[in-house]
């Protein structure tokens, strides 16, 4: 879902146009733009990654594991930051040279763009093994 709206940013000349974009698993992105289109779009990232401390006694291959495992979620979810980075420079076009009635549209098609691509990805590496679509990975 893509909102937008203008505010008066602090310190900023004029209004701002700002569209807030809503990703599977409820996280926002907040972008700020000159209100003629000639802002720049950003994407803030937000990961929650587990954390153990390994009791007393722990065999060294629990912690092997663990340490390995969290080593590949985060190369994981780096690689969602990558997909999402990789349509940034279309997503600032979109605000560069769009109008106030074309942005809301194309940042629509640009962010299901890059939610196909990281659902691409989540199914490549486990989604097909558990049965899963695409289609239920979009509507998420």
């Amino acid at each position: 879902m893509v909102k937008l709206g203008r505010q008066q940013r602090a310190g900023a000349g004029g209004d701002q146009l700002v569209v807030q974009l809503r990703v599977p698993g409820g996280r926002i992105r907040r972008v700020f733009g000159d209100s003629d289109g000639l802002g720049s779009v950003t994407i803030t990232y937000h990961v929650v990654l587990p954390s153990w401390a390994p009791p007393s006694g722990v065999p060294s291959r629990t912690v092997a594991w663990w340490t390995d495992t969290i080593h590949e979620t985060v190369a994981h979810e780096g690689h969602h930051i990558t997909l999402y980075e990789e349509h940034l420079p279309a997503m600032n076009e979109a605000v560069r040279s769009g109008t106030c009635a074309s942005v809301e549209a194309d940042l629509e098609r640009l962010i299901t763009d890059a939610q196909r691509a990281n659902c691409e990805f989540d199914l490549a590496e486990y989604g097909y093994a558990l049965g899963l679509t695409l289609e239920s990975c979009m509507a998420s």
